[in-house]
């Protein structure tokens, strides 16, 4: 009797072991995920400010300077470098014509570094960003 049970222990340890060693990667995993949303939630965060700005455009006619500043501030609040307006309509539209925000920009992300053993470690990486919206000038 006393054999059968160390054999069940046995059995136990290594039926435990063998669920740590499957466990371990997908909580690795789940981790980095958790990471990266937390940048594509920035990502979306700075959609939004610009999609508020290209509504201040629509009445203005274009990006006026104090709109400007203002989005590169909340931009860079965000953690955004490297901002660009380049093909903005940045001077006055006439009733009816074409507006564009055109934003480029760069934000770091997290990656998974290659030690080239078993271990992954995460570091940051840059990632470049375009939004470009387009619509027409209502008028005031």
């Amino acid at each position: 009797m006393k054999r059968r049970s160390k054999n069940l222990k046995v059995k136990g340890d290594a039926n435990m072991i063998s669920t740590l060693i499957a466990v371990l990667p997908l909580l690795a995993l789940l981790s980095y995920a958790i990471l990266l949303f937390g940048q594509v939630n920035v990502k979306q965060r700075a959609e939004w400010s610009l999609r508020e700005y290209m509504l201040a455009m629509e009445v203005d006619g274009y990006l006026t300077d104090a709109n400007r500043a203002s989005l590169i501030q909340k931009m860079s609040d965000l953690g955004v470098t490297d901002i660009s307006f380049e093909d903005t309509t940045m001077s006055q539209a006439d009733y009816g014509d074409r507006i564009v925000l055109h934003v480029k920009g760069r934000i770091k992300v997290p990656v998974m570094l290659d030690t080239g053993g078993w271990l992954l470690q995460t570091g940051e990486g840059n990632h470049d960003f375009t939004f470009r919206f387009q619509s027409t000038f209502l008028g005031k």
